[in-house]
């Protein structure tokens, strides 16, 4: 099996094709949603306390879904985990930033 770099012009079709169709999108949340789900249960597992748990793996879906994303573009960014990174950074600037203007609230 080869590294995902070697998939990138798979990946464009098929994400192509799931926003051609709704039943796909549908199909696709689904598996997000239980991907958290099983993420979830893992950490809780480790001994996470369940709200940090849905916490992190709610980012983590976002993260992974949104690098996928970026990446699938026809010129992407970077290489794929150069892109995650940006990605899993920029999200946590923003929780940083969202985090701090609540507090001022």
């Amino acid at each position: 099996m080869g590294d995902i770099a070697d998939r990138h012009d798979l990946v464009v079709q098929r994400l192509a094709i799931v926003a051609a169709h709704s039943e796909l999108q549908e199909r696709g949340l689904l598996k997000r949603a239980e991907f958290g789900s099983v993420v979830t249960d893992a950490l809780v597992a480790s001994g996470i306390e369940e709200t940090a748990a849905r916490l992190a793996a709610e980012i983590g879906v976002l993260a992974f879904v949104t690098t996928v994303a970026q990446w699938a573009e026809p010129a992407p960014p970077g290489l794929f985990v150069e892109v995650a990174r940006t990605v899993v950074n920029d999200l946590m600037a923003r929780a940083t930033t969202f985090c701090a203007e609540a507090d001022r609230t």
